[in-house]
């Protein structure tokens, strides 16, 4: 159909147009001596309430494996508490570096980042990223898979059933996925009363996996 061609005719685009960024980042994951050690921290780190924290960034730099020049180059700011940040720049500029940076996934080549002054090593880097969340850009849907799915899929301990109905409760969205998947089944079976979230849906917003 001409839909599914114009679909096919964007992805290939996005394929070409992002290649070379995805070259870059395979040769850095594949080359990790090449890449600055982060140093050692203490075995556990507290942080202060984040709403209430500054981080700061005084020079940082971060060159990539074989690359001409550093992205991102000499950054340096104050992130004040309860504000919010923006970053802005071209393809290649190095503004998901400076994230992993910030997160202390990534040891700045030149430079330092501080929380309330305390470096950012190790130790505090995994305590910032327990209570970091991350919402994509464009966002990632498993076809055919339940939320529950999607959900286990960042987790880093299982989660039953009811921590998950209990999480969407609070976030208001159980209500609104039970009456979506209801009227979903209901379409799908010819007006007929459906489960909410029954094992043989397709829905991608079921509850349970089929």
């Amino acid at each position: 159909s001409l839909y599914f061609a114009l679909g096919l005719g964007k992805l290939l685009e996005q394929r070409a147009r992002y290649a070379p960024f995805r070259r870059t980042l395979d040769d850095f994951l594949r080359a990790p001596a090449a890449a600055p050690a982060l140093p050692e921290g203490p075995p556990e780190a507290s942080l202060p309430p984040l709403d209430r924290a500054t981080n700061a960034l005084r020079g940082v730099s971060c060159r990539h494996p074989r690359a001409v020049r550093a992205t991102p180059a000499d950054v340096s700011f104050e992130w004040l508490p309860g504000r919010g940040l923006l970053v802005t720049g071209e393809n290649g500029a190095g503004k998901s570096t400076l994230v992993l940076a910030l997160l202390g996934l990534l040891a700045p080549s030149e430079g330092a980042i501080a929380i309330d002054g305390a470096p950012l090593d190790p130790a505090r880097g995994r305590a910032l990223r327990r209570r970091t969340a991350y919402l994509a850009q464009s966002p990632f849907v498993e076809p055919g898979a339940s939320v529950a799915w999607h959900l286990r899929l960042f987790a880093n301990a299982p989660i039953d059933d009811a921590r998950i109905d209990a999480a969407l409760e609070r976030a208001g969205l159980l209500r609104v996925l039970v009456e979506h998947t209801a009227r979903a089944s209901a379409e799908r079976s010819g007006g007929g009363s459906g489960s909410a979230a029954g094992p043989g849906s397709r829905d991608n917003c079921r509850r349970n996996p089929s």
